[in-house]
């Protein structure tokens, strides 16, 4: 019943913070899209890939066009697609002409099977953040501070510019807790059980399907379970082809599959991502010219990076760092470490670095990609908090219950009373050429 009960408040959640979006000013900059009135309301951006979403949804064998933007992405067309599907009855019996005014993607039972999945997405989000603050906590880790931590993974710039369109942008907020939790199932686990790690491996690789950013949950899993087993001193030749190999296999088998089915069909397998962005090939691109071609243009990309941290993950990389501070410094002399700590701080820190490397390569910067490190960062402030909630005196973990409140409340205000980013830092950026689509990824 407790299970179900926090579902739902996920559930309500997540459709307010969303809908309050519709308030916001509309930006002045140029937009890739357009916007939508809610009546009297307010707006939201449709974003240009919409349509080609929708298209491909509708009839998932434009995957096979030699040229397909979505052809790495099939799983999560797919999910549309058979959500689209399941829709369809319903829109043919509903009055759906009203919502054709302003655009007749409105109207399609496969727009709202895209909403279905953002929405299905952000509440999964919460609920795998939720399950996190159990397992750093042992269960004990308060309702209500899970609740307000869970703020920032709902009301942000990803879901302000994405939620309301076609796009698969909501696996900015899924894919980082994900990391965590099945890093942290297999770091503090007991006993490694192989079906467990079997059934991650194989869950992560259907994932790289919907999201190229699950190439971090294999990494991060491969790692964790290597520094596992070298911390047990279970690491031998066994332990490899009992775990390690067969992780590797069915991380990577689902890809291969597919680029295998793309070369009988086509020939080749066509990256968007790489043809029109050369997102991590433009290393070689530069290093063909020189090394100090690449050296420029990565001094130029790095810049890009660290903007687009400081806009998003550096508050909350404050917020941890004073926790820890603070933690550090009431931490009585006589006090044990508490079980699986450094585990934890490992799983943190790796999933943190690994994000960290792919987006500073990646040669493509923008706000809604590196926010994807703020899901880490929270989760190891849940962890910082958990330590200060148990240790603390009343009076203490009320501030903490006070600063958590207006933190949020802070948050949503501003989030809604503020607009954009709507454009990519690397827009027209030189020695990279590129098409330009505002909302790629």
């Amino acid at each position: 019943m407790l299970k179900y009960r926090k579902i739902l408040i996920y559930a309500a959640m997540t459709a307010v913070l969303c809908f309050l979006f519709i308030f916001a000013p509309r930006p002045q900059e140029e937009y890739c899209g357009k916007f939508i009135e809610v009546g009297q309301l307010g707006f939201f951006p449709l974003n240009c890939d919409s349509w080609d979403y929708i298209e491909t949804a509708e009839s998932p064998s434009k995957l096979f066009d030699k040229k397909s933007i979505r052809q790495t992405r099939p799983l999560y067309v797919v999910l549309a697609a058979a959500a689209g599907y399941g829709l369809a009855p319903l829109f043919r019996v509903l009055p759906v002409e009203r919502f054709n005014g302003q655009d007749a993607l409105l109207g399609s039972s496969f727009y709202w099977g895209f909403m279905l999945l953002n929405f299905l997405i952000l509440v999964l989000s919460l609920l795998v953040f939720d399950r996190i603050c159990g397992l750093v906590s042992d269960g004990k880790f308060p309702g209500f501070a899970r609740f307000l931590l869970g703020v920032p993974l709902v009301s942000n710039v990803v879901i302000k510019t994405s939620v309301w369109s076609a796009h698969q942008q909501m696996l900015t907020i899924l894919s980082p807790l994900l990391s965590v939790y099945f890093c942290l199932r297999i770091a503090l686990a007991e006993k490694l059980e192989p079906k467990r790690i079997y059934g991650i491996s194989l869950a992560g690789g259907l994932l790289m399907l919907t999201y190229g950013n699950f190439l971090i949950l294999f990494a991060a899993v491969w790692l964790t379970l290597a520094f596992r087993l070298l911390k047990t001193g279970e690491f031998s030749w066994a332990s490899i082809k009992r775990l390690l190999l067969p992780a590797f296999v069915l991380f990577t088998f689902p890809t291969l599959f597919w680029s295998a089915v793309l070369l009988i069909v086509n020939g080749a397998v066509y990256s968007h991502e790489v043809a029109a962005y050369r997102q991590f090939v433009w290393v070689f691109d530069k290093l063909a010219i020189s090394f100090a071609a690449f050296r420029e243009q990565f001094a130029e990309f790095s810049g890009f990076f660290w903007t687009s941290i400081y806009r998003t993950a550096l508050v909350f990389l404050i917020a941890f760092a004073l926790l820890k501070i603070y933690n550090f410094l009431t931490r009585k002399k006589e006090a044990e470490e508490t079980p699986g700590r450094a585990s934890r701080q490992f799983v943190y820190a790796l999933v943190f670095l690994l994000y960290l490397l792919f987006f500073w390569f990646l040669g493509y910067y923008g706000e809604r990609l590196t926010f994807t490190l703020v899901p880490v960062v929270l989760c190891a402030i849940a962890d910082e908090l958990n330590l200060l909630l148990a240790a603390g005196k009343r009076l203490t973990v009320g501030v903490v219950y006070v600063l958590l409140l207006t933190c949020a409340a802070f948050w949503i205000y501003s989030n809604v009373n503020t607009y954009g980013p709507f454009k990519d830092l690397t827009k027209n950026a030189p020695g990279i050429e590129r098409k330009v689509l505002e909302m790629k990824c």
